[in-house]
């Protein structure tokens, strides 16, 4: 099972950034969770519902600055993938 790759995104303040966690493989049904994080910071921060059924979630950041942002997504037989991307607001 796999993410297809995430990278990296420039925003303006205000907008959105819209996370796609689409896999390829595994076995149907899959579960998602979203965390971020200021690139500066060390803890994660749950972004929506963790391990719930959404396929995409959405991060409006507050200030500008550099976003980690982590996608994970675990199947019905219990694997996980996961992927990383950075999204900066200016």
């Amino acid at each position: 099972m796999r993410l297809p790759w995430v990278g990296s995104e420039t925003i303006n303040l205000g907008e959105k950034i819209t996370v796609n966690g689409a896999v390829e493989g595994g076995t149907a049904p899959y579960t998602y969770a979203y965390y971020y994080k200021r690139s500066t910071n060390t803890k994660w921060k749950v972004l929506g519902t963790e391990f719930g059924t959404e396929t995409t979630a959405k991060l409006k950041p507050t200030s500008a600055g550099s976003f980690d942002i982590r996608v994970v997504v675990k199947d019905s037989a219990g694997k996980t993938s996961t992927k990383l991307m950075t999204a900066t607001a200016k």
